[in-house]
């Protein structure tokens, strides 16, 4: 009996608590109507064109290119390990696997900023952070570590 009144209350005061929250909550000022307005200055282009560097976009496909390397190990075991390009979100922009001499190649439509190239396996792990603002990423070691379990 004791239970069934203590979880009588806990719902009742539930209760109390779900209808304040619902009766604080309102539309915010800005989008207290449903009607919306183009901006005069126009729409997506205008974003994009002001979003460039001299003319260029600052999404294109980049091309960026490098190796694994693991002291100790043989580079003929660092082949099919994943490899991801992440944002400080971890967002991935672009995802590879590693070829036989654990090269690797990511493509993707990347924006200007700071990421991280991140290997994904059981066995090894390691990470590059990189910096994109143009120029090409070629030829970029990145230095992996063995798990051991």
């Amino acid at each position: 009996m004791k239970m069934v009144k203590l979880l009588l209350l806990s719902l009742v005061v539930a209760g109390i608590y779900a209808g304040c929250a619902h009766d604080e909550e309102s539309k915010p000022k800005d989008l207290a109507s449903d009607h919306f307005e183009v901006s005069a200055q126009g729409g997506d282009d205008k974003l994009i064109q002001a979003g460039t560097v001299s003319g260029a976009p600052t999404v294109e496909v980049v091309n960026i290119s490098g190796t694994l390397k693991v002291k100790g190990v043989h580079q003929k075991y660092m082949s099919g390990l994943a490899v991801q390009l992440i944002d400080r979100d971890a967002t991935i922009f672009a995802r590879a696997r590693t070829n036989s001499a654990g090269g690797f190649q990511l493509v993707g439509q990347i924006p200007f900023g700071f990421y991280m190239i991140r290997v994904v396996d059981k066995k090894f792990r390691g990470q590059l952070p990189v910096h994109y603002n143009g120029l090409e990423l070629r030829d970029l070691t990145v230095p992996v570590q063995a798990v051991i379990r």
